[in-house]
């Protein structure tokens, strides 16, 4: 869709068929702008596995893309420090259309040499990995753990992945776990100073959620982004009692909706540690035009 033809957003024709998707005018976009909002041209819209579980039926919610990239078209009169024309990136709840109606809070600008594109895979993986790390997910988490000088471990699942976090991440191959297996992770855990791993940062479940557990260390901290329920699972709960271990699940607009403050004040980190230089776009991006999108959720997935 371009922006001359006005406001449209994403719908499914079939709710769960991904290839249903079709564009239908963004009538939401006609009504005045809330307090603190902004508008904005979407350039870019970064995906994830909230957003594709969202659009499969697998979780319910009314938005369709949660980070973007663009250039305000129209700014509330109470917010300060943005004007219309400046370029943005940030979090908000969105229809994956061509402009979206996002919280000025959780928006940053672009410096004058910024891709647009780069930028839009920055807001969900580094709030998430910003809150795991600095008020106690993967690519986002690893750049973080490595600029505060963390020993960092990766488990991956391919030959790909694992040349992948070598190559672009700088992660040694001995740190490089492709064996997903409890063996595996215990022989990683043995080489760290405590015998374990103080933070996990896990996707995990079942069997290797089980295994990893294992391997942390006592009063360590175990991130859950998969969201994994615990009153489901008390074997987990049991594993985690007896290392006297702290759990914590995250998902950054449980997060920003509960205490916005907060999500301002995670968005803000993130883009002092991106101009800093000690954290960047997400590596190995690929930017599909929207008529491709079918093929390329398909590759996502």
């Amino acid at each position: 869709p371009k922006h001359e033809d006005g406001a449209v957003r994403a719908a499914f024709e079939t709710p769960g068929v991904l290839n249903s998707l079709r564009f239908m005018p963004y009538e939401e976009l006609l009504q005045p702008l809330p307090s603190g909002f902004i508008d904005v041209a979407v350039a870019a819209i970064g995906l994830n596995s909230r957003d594709l579980d969202h659009w499969s039926g697998r979780s319910d919610s009314n938005d369709l893309s949660s980070e973007y990239a663009g250039t305000v078209t129209a700014v509330d009169a109470e917010v300060r420090g943005l004007t219309v024309g400046d370029r943005v990136y940030g979090l908000g709840r969105g229809q994956f259309g061509n402009y979206t109606r996002v919280p000025a809070a959780f928006a940053r600008k672009l410096g004058p040499g910024d891709d647009m594109i780069q930028m839009a895979t920055m807001p969900m993986a580094y709030t998430t990995a910003v809150f795991a790390f600095d008020y106690d997910v993967g690519l986002a988490s690893i750049r973080l753990a490595k600029a505060k000088g963390a020993d960092v471990f990766a488990l991956v699942e391919t030959t790909e992945q694992a040349r992948f976090v070598e190559n672009e991440m700088a992660i040694s191959a001995s740190h490089v776990i492709s064996a997903p297996s409890l063996k595996a992770l215990q022989q990683a855990a043995q080489t760290t100073r405590n015998g374990g791993f103080d933070v996990i940062i896990s996707t995990a479940q079942g069997e290797l959620l089980h295994s990893s557990l294992q391997v942390l260390a006592p009063l360590g901290h175990f991130v859950d982004v998969a969201q994994v329920k615990l009153a489901a699972d008390p074997m987990t709960g049991t594993q985690l009692l007896q290392k006297n271990a702290a759990y914590r699940s995250i998902d950054p607009f449980t997060i920003i909706d509960s205490d916005p403050g907060l999500g301002e004040g995670l968005m803000q980190t993130v883009d002092d540690y991106y101009c800093k230089g000690l954290i960047g776009p997400i590596g190995k991006v690929t930017a599909p035009d929207v008529a491709q999108l079918g093929p390329a959720l398909g590759g996502f997935s």
